[in-house]
Order: structure tokens, then sequence, then C-alpha cells
């Protein structure tokens, strides 16, 4: 299961979430720092998990929630992911995503996929760029 696309999406918001568990699931990840470092004048991505069949949200001291609807309204922010035995779990600022899918498709808001290298070039952009301001 491909993760590492979850550590380079780092402060990014998931704004919405569409599709059916078990099926597809798209998310829109708001990430304006790292969209202004790709080909797109938009200021999300579409994260698309393939074959999903767990997607789970648990904020902080409360009961996990696999309604796709309320997971959205609460915009998790991503900060990092580590790979479980049978599934992928994201660290975000107030909780824990779980999900599990066999693969993902990254895509700029105009339709036009992406690759994990083209994300991590733009991510090591922004940061080498946010690293000399320093």
């Amino acid at each position: 299961m491909e993760y590492a696309f979850w550590n380079t999406l780092h402060d990014g918001t998931i704004d919405t979430i569409s599709g059916r568990i078990p099926g597809d699931i798209t998310l829109t990840v708001g990430i304006e720092y790292l969209c202004a470092k790709l080909p797109t004048s938009a200021k999300s991505l579409h994260v698309t998990l393939l074959g999903c069949d767990l997607f789970q949200y648990s904020a902080y001291g409360e009961k996990a929630s696999d309604d796709l609807s309320r997971i959205a309204s609460v915009e998790p922010e991503v900060l990092s992911a580590v790979a479980q035995a049978n599934y992928v779990e994201v660290c975000c600022v107030a909780g824990t995503l779980k999900a599990a899918y066999r693969a993902v498709e990254l895509r700029l808001i105009e339709g036009q996929l992406i690759s994990q290298a083209e994300l991590e070039a733009a991510a090591v952009l922004y940061w080498s760029e946010w690293s000399k301001r320093r």
C-alpha cells in the first residue's frame, strides 16, 4: 500500500471526500504551499484511494467514525503516516486516520495525474526556499 504521499502532504487538510466504501474515494486536500510549486492555479489536490475498504477517523478522546461526510466536516490536517500490517495510520493534528486501499492516484484539480516524484520535488523546492528565508 502506497503511503509516502501522506508524508508529503504535511499540513494539508482533507476538505472534501466523495465516493463510497468499499470502492474508490476521492479526497480534496487543501495544500496551498505545495500547489504553488506545481503546474496548477488551484490550492488543492485530488487524492483518489482506489479499492478503499477502510477509511476511519478518530479524533483524540472520541469514538472512531467511518462516516465520510462527518470526517470531511472536521477537515483533518495531515501530519505524517506509517504503514501498519493491513492499513496506513495517518497522524493528524487532532486525531488519527486509518485507511486501507489497493492503490492511489494523485491529480491536480484540473485532472492531470502527478507522480510521487513530482509531488516530492515540489515539496523539496518549497522547503528549500522556506529554509533560505529563515
